[in-house]
């Protein structure tokens, strides 16, 4: 019996320090990468479900799988800590940057500073929706939440006694009561709405928004774009990772799809799946039924062979066969549908 116990030690402490078969080049841990996962999943799942009153419920909407690769190219991205990430190509991303009071860098915040993180993008959904057929917003004052003063939105996060700056705002543009009408006479230690400053008085000073922080972070302009990523049920695949610059922090999520286009149908109303015939975006999908969401199957890398036919000209035996399974596919629905 105790054989059997130790065994059991042993299996679950490998599964909780699991690596997502990523390489040990990479800074983030299995904690890490399952605690970006799940926060995603669950949004999905509570959208495909119905459970965001703003949303309608989905139909083929995707579990996102932990992508490796992405992730190697967020933690490439963000070496220098920069306030914008550009060069993504059709890679789809959500960021953040926090500036840290003190100057120096807290590793026990890390994952709570994530967790504010994720809030913060999954924040216009308390406030907003979409149209009747879920597309991303056409109207430029849905991308630019509290955000009438300045081209950058900061946020922070208090710790006690909270007295607010002479030109700080809440998240509905107004003005920040000196005092928390807390009994306590101070804000608990979460986000009190988003301060956001005139650009004259914007500044790397975190005391801009109280001075009692603990940290605070530049959301940037188009806070709205994080949301839609989260829930556009064609990604399925997310790659994530932190770097740390002296006393900034940025936090950055890559997807294999981009969903900030302009009119773009992220979901299409539905139920969730509960067989896989329900699950039609990606061929041979499949439905996890403990979430309603679809499963698109691994696909190996294409290692470039070319034994079927001659390679001169240019095709791989992969895109062969994806071409004859899809033609295969068509053609036997094509019978289905005759019979």
């Amino acid at each position: 019996m105790r054989v059997v116990i130790a065994l059991l030690a042993v299996t679950i402490a490998a599964c909780t320090a699991q690596t997502f078969g990523c390489g040990s080049d990479l800074k983030i841990d299995g904690k890490l990468r399952k605690q970006f996962l799940d926060y995603h999943n669950q949004k999905r799942r509570d959208i495909a479900r119905g459970a965001e009153s703003n949303f309608n419920r989905a139909k083929n909407m995707y579990k996102l799988s932990w992508s490796c690769d992405l992730e190697k190219k967020a933690q490439r991205h963000i070496q220098s800590c920069p306030s914008q990430v550009q060069g993504l190509g059709s890679t789809g991303a959500n960021n953040m940057m926090w500036t840290i009071s003190g100057g120096s860098f807290d590793k026990s915040r890390v994952e709570k500073m994530i967790k504010d993180t994720l809030d913060k993008w999954w924040e216009p959904a308390k406030q907003y929706r979409l149209d009747a057929d879920n597309r991303y917003p056409r109207h430029s004052g849905l991308y630019n939440v509290a955000n009438t003063r300045s081209e950058q939105n900061f946020v922070c996060r208090i710790s006690s006694k909270f007295v607010a700056h002479d030109d700080a705002l809440d998240g509905n543009n107004r003005k920040i009561p000196e005092k928390s009408p807390a009994t306590n006479g101070s804000y608990p230690p979460v986000f009190y709405g988003t301060c956001t400053f005139a650009a004259s008085v914007i500044s790397n000073d975190v005391t801009l928004c109280a001075p009692h922080v603990v940290y605070c972070g530049v959301v940037g302009k188009f806070i709205f774009r994080g949301l839609h990523i989260i829930i556009n049920a064609a990604t399925t695949k997310v790659g994530c990772t932190y770097n740390v610059c002296g006393n900034r922090m940025v936090i950055l999520c890559l997807y294999d799809e981009i969903a900030y286009i302009t009119e773009k149908i992220l979901y299409d109303t539905g139920n969730p799946c509960t067989r896989n015939e329900h699950c039609t975006t990606y061929r041979k999908s499949t439905c996890d039924t403990a979430t309603g969401l679809c499963v698109k199957p691994d696909e190996p890398r294409d290692n470039g062979e070319s034994n079927m036919c001659s390679p001169s000209n240019g095709m791989t035996d992969r895109t062969r066969r994806t071409i004859l399974d899809l033609h295969n596919d068509f053609r036997f629905e094509l019978s289905t549908f005759m019979e």
